[in-house]
């Protein structure tokens, strides 16, 4: 059940290990949280990626602790508040992970920046530079990104293969 007058947020880590241990450190410090925090990363099951999403898209739940699982592909009209902990490790991810917050008609995006250290408050204040002179980096496509190829030709190998007279030139 939706609460209206209960800010959601979006904390950002970079990594899984920093996702698991805030949302472990935000629990210990407030256990009365225990089922209105989540945690979401891509190392979880996808049933409970999607439950905590859709409890997110619900406003049944008061924050997320996640990583780049949840910069894109999911509209979340709910999210009041973006933190960002650490480097977000370019201007255009940051900007990405603010756009989550105010993410209505007429409202303004907005991320509060968490430094874990000293060199962090230097490239959030290039970045807060970056963003009002518009100077977001390029993202160009990957050409011929082999990984994926890998990651394909396994996941057919796993699954049983293929008859090549199946294939099409």
């Amino acid at each position: 059940m939706k609460s209206k007058n209960r800010a959601r947020t979006l904390l950002f880590a970079n990594t899984r290990a920093q996702t698991e241990i805030w949302f472990r450190a935000i629990l210990d410090h407030r256990p009365e949280w225990l089922g209105q925090i989540a945690i979401h990363h891509g190392s979880l099951d996808r049933k409970l990626r999607l439950q905590v999403e859709r409890m997110l898209r619900e406003g049944s739940i008061r924050a997320v602790v996640c990583t780049s699982s949840l910069d894109l592909g999911v509209d979340f009209s709910a999210v009041d508040r973006v933190l960002q902990v650490g480097s977000p490790k370019g201007i255009a991810r940051l900007m990405q992970r603010a756009g989550r917050s105010g993410h209505r008609p007429g409202q303004i995006s907005r991320v509060i920046c968490v430094p874990t250290h000293a060199f962090e408050l230097v490239e959030f204040s290039a970045a807060r530079q970056g963003v009002q002179d518009r100077r977001i980096e390029s993202r160009y496509p990957m050409k011929k990104p082999l990984d994926v190829l890998v990651q394909h030709v396994v996941t057919v190998a796993s699954g049983g293969g293929f008859e090549q007279s199946s294939l099409k030139s």
